[in-house]
């Protein structure tokens, strides 16, 4: 990983400089998603079980999406037997995904049914 990447990204607007820091999960949720060719519902519904750092791959077998007639997510399978897949990991997303998994032995999970996924949020 970059120095900026855990550091945050100085922007330059006119005169002014503002350093902004993205929290570590949004960075690999989209680290994940373009170095893997993820769907938003597929990337939010990964747990740490379809990640294999032994094989450096990671596993799409379910995505999530809105239904309007329940006016609520549903996680269910994949939209076709194309959504099943398995995909190889970069080292860039093998080494940022070990640094979320460190990441995440530190930080509390407040509903415990979510401990699994890959990207929680504490609300």
């Amino acid at each position: 990983m970059t120095e900026w990447m855990i550091q945050g990204k100085p922007y330059h607007v006119g005169t002014y400089t503002i350093p902004y820091k993205l929290p570590l999960q949004y960075i690999v949720f989209f680290y994940v998603a373009l170095f893997g060719g993820l769907r938003r519902g597929e990337n939010i519904t990964l747990t740490w079980e379809d990640i294999d750092f032994e094989n450096r791959t990671i596993s799409i077998n379910r995505s999530m999406e809105f239904r309007y007639t329940d006016d609520d997510y549903k996680i269910g399978p994949p939209k076709s037997d194309h959504g099943y897949r398995t995909i190889p990991m970069t080292q860039v997303v093998y080494d940022i995904l070990k640094s979320l998994e460190e990441d995440k032995r530190k930080r509390k999970v407040v509903n415990i049914r979510f401990n699994d996924f890959v990207f929680v949020n504490r609300k």
